[in-house]
């Protein structure tokens, strides 16, 4: 059994708009931040890899997750470990 951190982190994420007028002052384009909640998989220097579901197959796990690059966090809240059986990723 492997312990994981469950974790929501607000974070900026990246603008595109199409046919719209250039920004004087692109800073002010960003909406919202964006909300991830989910399980803190992978962490590197430069990112954070959150899976949102695990779903259990039978030769291998496969999830839905997002990487999320360190310099675009806002904040970040650990809401503490789960215990979880071993994950089969494929291909690891």
């Amino acid at each position: 059994m492997s312990e994981y951190r469950v974790v929501a982190i607000l974070w900026e994420d990246h603008v595109t708009k199409l046919g719209a007028e250039i920004p004087e002052n692109p800073d002010e384009v960003f909406d919202l931040p964006t909300l991830t909640v989910g399980i803190l998989m992978r962490e590197t220097d430069k990112s954070l890899l959150v899976a949102h579901d695990i779903e259990r197959l039978e030769d291998y796990d496969n999830s839905t997750y997002t990487i999320i690059l360190k310099n675009a966090i806002i904040n970040k809240k650990d809401f503490g470990e789960i215990s979880l059986e071993n994950i089969r990723w494929k291909g690891a």
